[in-house]
């Protein structure tokens, strides 16, 4: 039934022009881990998809990556769900896809959804996007996962994740990333990286693993100068996560 269903959105699709390639996802999309359940038509019909407007295609067509790895679906009008296969030498910048959603009409909510067969994403904690409510990656190596953690500017990011979920993944932190988003007195992390996703529901991390990139010359570097004035010890930021009833 569900090859079926795929073969029929093909058909669609490609009577509209788009080459969505959804046949690729199809073992994912089978998969639990999507936590997305595909077994009935009536569950999952050909009237609850509804392919990307003309609008969201233009913007999202513009991020070779997100476009050649990622497929869009549209439930119930509101909600975009983003689906990503990243595999081979491919790589998805967070920063695309926050330009990306800040475009998008209010009316608009996205689930993000990214597996990794290869490849990997650049993606900065705390995954901080307009109108991103839930995000879902596995499996994958997380390059500059620290990079924002001084940014002010996302602070001013509205703070719209519900569910994070992040499952057998790599954090890679290059000592150059490492000393620059230490705490420091004159040089404090921003509350978005200190507290996360404060209006999140579910946080799940598991199978996480972080590697240290050593640089001998950012090695060096790190040990010129004094990077352990921890700013935590005066500034006494209290993170609140009111409606959190998950974590793990």
């Amino acid at each position: 039934m569900f090859l079926k269903l795929l073969t029929t959105c093909n058909i669609l699709v490609s009577g509209l022009g788009i080459a969505l390639n959804l046949t690729k996802l199809t073992d994912e999309l089978n998969s639990t881990a999507w936590s997305i359940n595909l077994k009935t038509t009536e569950q999952f019909g050909l009237m609850g998809i509804l392919f990307k407007p003309t609008e969201i295609m233009k913007g999202f067509e513009r991020m070779d990556n997100w476009n050649s790895s990622c497929n869009i679906l549209q439930k119930e009008n509101s909600t975009l769900r983003i689906f990503c296969l990243v595999h081979g030498g491919a790589n998805l910048k967070f920063s695309e896809f926050r330009n990306f959603a800040a475009r998008l009409s209010s009316s608009y909510l996205i689930d993000l959804n990214v597996i990794c067969v290869g490849g990997y994403v650049r993606f900065p904690w705390p995954f901080r996007a307009h109108k991103l409510k839930r995000i879902y990656i596995k499996d994958c190596v997380i390059r500059e996962f620290r990079r924002e953690f001084k940014d002010k500017t996302i602070d001013r990011i509205p703070d719209a994740l519900q569910h994070v979920q992040i499952e057998n993944a790599t954090k890679i932190v290059t000592m150059k990333e490492l000393a620059e988003s230490l705490p420091k007195s004159y040089s404090p992390i921003t509350r978005a990286a200190e507290c996360g996703p404060e209006n999140a529901k579910i946080i799940i991390q598991r199978g996480i693993s972080i590697e240290i990139e050593e640089d001998p010359d950012e090695w060096k570097q790190f040990n010129r100068n004094t990077y352990y004035n921890h700013y935590f010890n005066t500034q006494k930021r209290t993170c609140i996560l009111i409606i959190l009833k998950r974590l793990k």
